[in-house]
């Protein structure tokens, strides 16, 4: 069993505060889309895409803090269960974490919510899994190596 450190809480909070939010500003880049509407269509995995997108910052809200939400549970979890020596590889353990968290929403959490499943263009699918490993999987992971990393 794993011991659950103040410095293992810290790395999961700031880690998935700071890929939260760079994964929804690069959605808005790759989906051609304002941040609120981003936030929205996040928000639909709970109330519908309709629902989401007919209502005002109350759904911007719920799809910020459901995003920073799971961003910073999936940066917690990295933290915990990550061996010592790979949080000293982030370049490696970060992208395998980013790819892991691709198919996690995309196969797990997305096909239980109430957002659309659509399949994904090739073209999309692509630049979903290079977000997910390199914008959202390696900071959680550079944040993880400097908080966790043992000083010399």
């Amino acid at each position: 069993m794993v011991a659950i450190t103040r410095k293992h809480l810290l790395a999961g909070i700031v880690g998935g505060a700071v890929a939260g939010p760079l994964d929804l500003l690069t959605a808005t880049a790759q989906f051609g889309a304002p941040l609120d509407v981003i936030c929205k269509s996040v928000a639909g995995g709970w109330v519908g895409r309709d629902a989401a997108m007919a209502g005002g910052a109350p759904m911007v809200l719920l799809g910020f803090a459901s995003d920073l939400g799971i961003s910073i549970v999936a940066a917690l979890i990295y933290c915990v269960v990550t061996p010592a020596r790979e949080i000293a590889r982030p370049w490696l353990s970060g992208t395998l974490f980013g790819l892991a968290m691709f198919t996690v929403m995309r196969f797990i959490i997305t096909p239980l919510s109430a957002a659309n499943h659509n399949p994904m263009p090739p073209l999309v699918l692509a630049e979903s899994l290079l977000v997910h490993a390199f914008i959202f999987g390696l900071p959680v992971a550079l944040v993880a190596n400097f908080v966790l990393k043992p000083k010399d």
